[in-house]
C-alpha cells in the first residue's frame, strides 16, 4: 500500500488530515455555521432568527407549555417505563417486579403495615393542624 492518495480521493488538507493523525471522533459542526468561522466560534454561533412556528404560537400557549415541561417530562419518563423504551431496560423490569411484589405480597403488607400507616397519618394530621393553628395566631 502506498502513501499516495488514489485517483479521485480527496486531497489531504486541514479538514482531511493524514490517516495516522485522523481522530476517530471528529468534531460536529452545525450546518448553519458559516464555514469561515473558527471551530471555537462555531460552538458559540447563535441564530438570531425566530422560527415561523414560534412566531405563530400565541404567548399564552408558549408560556403554558414551558411551565408544563417538568410535568410532561415526568410523564414521558413514566410512559417510557411502561412501554420499555427507556435507555435501560432494567428500569422497566424493576417496575414489573414491583408490580408483582405488590400483587403477590400486598395482603401481608396491608395486614401488618396498614395499622401503622393509619396511625402515622393520624399523627401527621394532628401535627399539621397544630402547626396551621399556630401560624394563624402569629399573624
Amino acid at each position: 500500500m502506498s502513501d499516495e492518495p488514489s485517483i479521485g480521493a480527496e486531497p489531504l488538507t486541514d479538514l482531511h488530515p493524514t490517516p495516522s493523525t485522523r481522530d476517530p471522533n471528529p468534531p460536529t459542526f452545525a450546518s448553519f455555521a458559516p464555514p469561515s468561522s473558527s471551530p471555537a466560534a462555531r460552538s458559540t454561533f447563535q441564530v438570531h432568527q425566530k422560527s415561523p412556528l414560534l412566531v405563530a404560537t400565541p404567548p399564552r400557549v408558549t408560556r403554558a407549555l414551558s411551565q408544563a415541561f417538568p410535568y410532561l417530562s415526568g410523564l414521558n419518563w413514566v410512559a417510557g417505563l411502561l412501554t420499555w423504551t427507556t435507555k435501560d431496560p432494567w428500569e422497566s423490569f424493576l417496575v414489573v417486579a414491583a408490580f408483582w411484589a405488590a400483587v403477590l405480597y400486598g395482603d401481608v403488607g396491608l395486614r401488618w403495615g396498614g395499622n401503622v400507616i393509619a396511625v402515622a397519618l393520624l399523627i401527621l394530621g394532628m401535627f399539621l393542624r397544630r402547626y396551621r393553628d399556630g401560624l394563624s395566631h402569629i399573624a
